[in-house]
């Protein structure tokens, strides 16, 4: 995703088109699971560009970025419904993601929280336990207090990012950094075990419930976590408090 990215911010044709990059997701929030044997870990990327809804159906906009996959990743990229699918080696594959021009306040809130490195200090991939522990449960001046700060700015409570759903011709309204901010809240409330309560659950559901495919990775966490109850002790909570 950080190659992605940078080819994102530096391609002439789209550098002035986008205001950000951000990934989003189960792996951003700390609640994926380790692939399955030919499974794929899947990394989600927003784009949130300038493109006006006016001026872009949302096939149009997914279209902006076919030259730009064409010329990075030949032979690797999906149209999907909301989305491009990007295979990039045999285990792991990037969803792109772009959003419609951001109002100006929205677009301030993106540029503030970039400025002060929201993205985080590191990456999950290269988080260790002990680095986990410091970045959820940490004190006031943490990044995370940083995070939660910037994503609670009455611009992103009360104007989602919208995206396109090229099958239904309409822009749907999503939070992204909403959904980070709720599970990292919920995490330092629950002493850290709530994304490992959600991991448990995931994980036993993929051996044990394999169909209905629904409800799919977000809406699964956040029912979790309405029946996960704060100041929890451990992944293995007694009955009577669920």
């Amino acid at each position: 995703h950080h190659e992605l990215r940078d080819r994102l911010g530096s391609d002439d044709d789209l550098k002035d088109l986008i205001v950000s990059t951000f990934i989003q997701g189960s792996y951003r929030r700390f609640t994926g699971t380790r692939p399955q044997d030919s499974q794929q870990c899947d990394v989600d990327i927003i784009a949130v560009t300038t493109m006006d809804e006016r001026d872009y159906n949302p096939k149009a906009a997914l279209e902006k970025f076919r030259a730009f996959l064409k010329k990075h990743y030949a032979g690797k990229y999906l149209l999907q419904g909301r989305s491009w699918g990007i295979n990039v080696c045999d285990d792991v594959s990037l969803d792109l993601v772009p959003t419609s021009a951001p109002s100006e306040a929205v677009r301030e809130s993106i540029e503030w929280t970039r400025s002060l490195k929201w993205n985080f200090p590191v990456e999950p991939e290269r988080i260790d336990s002990a680095t986990y522990k410091s970045l959820l449960l940490g004190n006031s001046t943490s990044l995370v207090d940083t995070f939660s700060r910037a994503a609670s700015q009455p611009a992103w409570k009360q104007e989602p990012l919208r995206i396109p759903d090229r099958e239904a011709d309409k822009w749907d309204d999503t939070h992204p950094l909403e959904q980070i901010n709720w599970t990292w809240q919920k995490s330092k409330n629950t002493g850290g075990h709530y994304v490992n309560v959600v991991k448990a659950i995931k994980w036993w559901r993929r051996l044990r419930v394999k169909k209905p495919k629904y409800p799919k990775s977000y809406p699964l966490e956040h029912m979790i976590g309405n029946c996960c109850p704060d100041g929890v002790s451990s992944v293995a909570m007694d009955s009577d408090s669920m």
